[in-house]
Formats: C-alpha cells, sequence, structure tokens
C-alpha cells in the first residue's frame, strides 16, 4: 500500500481592486466556481469613483492559492 501525502489546505484571504463594470461579480465568482472551491467571505463594496474593493476568502494549497491570484490577475477590469 502506498501513502500519500496531500498538502496541506488553509485559509486564504485576497484583497483586491476592480472597475466596477456589468459582469464583474459573476466573472471573479465563476474562477472559484470553476475549480469547486468555497468562498467562505466574500466581502464587495463599490465606490463613487466606480472603483469597487473585493476581499475574498477561501480554502486551498498554496499552489491553487497561486493559481487563483494569476486568473485575477487576468481579469480585464482588475486595478493595479
Amino acid at each position: 500500500m502506498q501513502t500519500v501525502q496531500l498538502e496541506s489546505r488553509r485559509m486564504h484571504t485576497l484583497v483586491f481592486h476592480v472597475q466596477n463594470n456589468h459582469g464583474v461579480l459573476q466573472r471573479i465568482t465563476g474562477i472559484f466556481s470553476r475549480r469547486g472551491l468555497y468562498l467562505t467571505q466574500f466581502y464587495f463594496n463599490g465606490r463613487p469613483n466606480g472603483l469597487t474593493e473585493v476581499q475574498v476568502s477561501f480554502e486551498a494549497d498554496e499552489r491553487m492559492r497561486e493559481h487563483i491570484e494569476r486568473q485575477i490577475e487576468k481579469l480585464l477590469d482588475l486595478v493595479p
């Protein structure tokens, strides 16, 4: 019998800003749902200047967290 050690999963929180455009919320949540990740916290705060602060908490291993960050960086609405 072979023993496989699973990489430990832990809680991660990402905070970023996006342009408040139509469909941006759906694109963000789609990144997580396509990978079967459960969002434990999702905070979406629109501001008068057209920017929205997004705070997302989820449980994943380090490799998946890095992958999620790269996918979010590809969003056209992301503000650097």
